[in-house]
Parts: structure tokens; C-alpha cells; sequence
């Protein structure tokens, strides 16, 4: 690869923002009854879901404190929650290239 003037990189994070969101889109369906809306609709029951959840009462732990754990976190806290704890399973070096 050398020889052929070929380099390696990474977009590691690349796309962290994006899934960030899509994450809180996941904890915005759960939290605000979204699913039992959508049954709901489907049997022609218009009512108020029950027990709707505030994001700035619940607690998080994210699994992984790398670019996506570490933008799911700021997501979070940008809409008010201030409980979040980061995981981190080991220690990782990074991996070698060989050239």
C-alpha cells in the first residue's frame, strides 16, 4: 500500500450526531406513550396515553463513552437530563496497521 501512495483512515464518528438523535427519538417513544398511541389509533381509541415521563427526571447509563456515548449524552443533556453515566468495558488500544 506503501508503494501505491494508498492511505488508511478512519470516520470513526462519522454519523455519532445522526445516531444520536435517533436514539432519542427511541427514548421519546418510550417515555411519551408514542407505541400505545399507535395501537390506540388502530382501535379507534382516542384517549391520553398514560404516564407520560419528563427526560429531566429519568437516569441514564450509556454502554460506551465513544463518539456515539459520548454525543447520546450531550443530547440528553441539551433537552435537561442531568443524571448520565457513561460505561466503559475495557481499556482498548488501537488497532495496528500494517503497511
Amino acid at each position: 500500500m506503501k508503494e501505491n501512495k494508498i492511505t488508511l483512515t478512519s470516520a470513526s464518528g462519522i454519523n455519532s450526531n445522526r445516531n444520536a438523535l435517533m436514539v432519542l427519538t427511541y427514548i421519546l417513544m418510550d417515555t411519551q406513550g408514542v407505541q400505545q398511541s399507535i395501537v390506540n389509533r388502530q382501535y379507534e381509541r382516542w384517549k391520553e396515553p398514560s404516564a407520560l415521563a419528563d427526560l429531566t427526571e429519568k437516569s441514564y447509563l450509556i454502554f460506551g463513552t465513544g463518539n456515539l456515548g459520548k454525543s447520546v449524552a450531550s443530547v440528553l443533556n441539551s433537552h435537561g437530563a442531568t443524571k448520565i453515566w457513561g460505561l466503559i468495558q475495557a481499556v482498548r488500544c488501537p488497532p495496528k496497521v500494517i503497511l
